[in-house]
């Protein structure tokens, strides 16, 4: 039975493995961006032009880029097992924020294939246009968000129908 105490325990294990995760991505990017904007200028390596460490806290922020849609995605996942493990599974709540990790999942994968790729290319004055960063990795991110997706809407449609037998009831 999905509102078992032992699947309950598991639902609240997740959400805060996955909020865990969620905050040790977000302060580990923040402490690359604070490193390339503060800490490198403070012991000399920034050089003495202050535009050459935007240009390096951009690069970062651009690097960062998919690391950010992830962080995202495990945020909504934590709010969608957290109420699982409260027992509210067949809801539109979770429906929405699993739909929306998957989104986040997807765009992280478009970033890391083109959207990084293309932006570090034209911040480091290289030539041409849009480029692709090929990595079988992204492309599993990006069946695995629509994946989540895909498993989002067979749950807003399942808590559609829980709603509908709920009123009959």
């Amino acid at each position: 039975m999905t509102t078992g105490k032992d699947f309950q325990g598991k639902c609240r294990g997740l959400s805060e493995a996955a909020g865990v995760a969620f905050w040790i991505l977000v302060v580990g990017i923040a402490v690359e961006i604070l490193w390339q904007g503060i800490g490198r200028r403070m012991f000399g390596e920034g050089g003495g032009d202050f535009r050459a460490t935007l240009q390096a806290v951009g690069v970062e922020c651009v690097e960062a880029l998919p690391g950010i849609f992830i962080a995202c995605a495990l945020w909504n996942l934590a709010a969608v097992f957290e109420r699982m493990g409260k027992g509210v599974v067949m809801d539109a709540a979770n429906a929405r924020d699993l739909s929306r990790g998957g989104g986040n999942v997807i765009g992280a994968a478009v970033a890391a294939l083109a959207v990084t790729p293309s932006v570090l290319g034209w911040i480091q004055d290289r030539p041409g246009g849009v480029r692709f960063d090929f990595e079988w990795v992204s492309v599993a991110l990006l069946l695995l968000g629509l994946a989540l997706t895909l498993f989002a809407n067979v749950l807003r449609d399942a808590a559609a129908l829980r709603a509908e037998l709920d009123e009959i009831v």
